[in-house]
């Protein structure tokens, strides 16, 4: 066979979101193929390595009102509608039903506080969330003890027998 009775093949492969066309004569098409489709796997494995970020956890809607009242968001009575448009607005879109279900656990924990007349509840924290801060001691509050220590009698003979009653903590 001579050069101008060989057929050229034409292919189209298409590996992750690239789509290459590939152009050759019968005989050299499989060796092609192989070298495009290695220096694409090169390409994608620098490009994935460097792209790549991790995988954001799934929540539960909970979990998310938890993250909510953590954040101070629940200082102000806010309503069913009002939690849901936040948690869609942060890319979270559950069912308002699912929501209203996790106001209600965490109302029945002491986390929220639910106020008003049904399908009207107004929810607010019923404690503020833990603060990462430690309080820290004043200069007056080292010097000065915070219990006084308890005043002794002069001698044993004079003081009152000790019982479980009366002694101070």
């Amino acid at each position: 066979m001579n050069k101008e009775e060989k057929r050229k093949v034409r292919i189209t492969v298409r590996l992750a979101d690239m789509e290459f066309e590939i152009e050759a004569e019968e005989d050299q098409i499989e060796t092609s193929v192989e070298k495009v489709l290695s220096a694409a796997l090169k390409a994608t494995s620098t490009t994935t390595g460097l792209k790549s970020l991790p995988t954001p956890k799934a929540q539960t809607c909970k979990g998310l009102i938890q993250e909510l009242w953590r954040e101070g968001w629940f200082a102000v009575g806010r309503g069913l509608g009002e939690v849901h448009e936040e948690l869609a607005r942060r890319g979270y879109h559950y069912d308002r039903t699912a929501v209203a279900h996790a106001l209600l656990d965490l109302v029945r924990e002491g986390i929220l506080h639910r106020k008003g007349k049904p399908r009207r509840y107004r929810y607010i924290q019923k404690r503020p969330p833990p603060t990462a801060q430690i309080p820290t001691i004043t200069e007056t509050e080292r010097k000065e003890p915070a219990i006084s220590p308890p005043s002794h009698p002069e001698s044993l003979e004079d003081a009152p027998p000790q019982t479980a009653t009366n002694q101070s903590w």
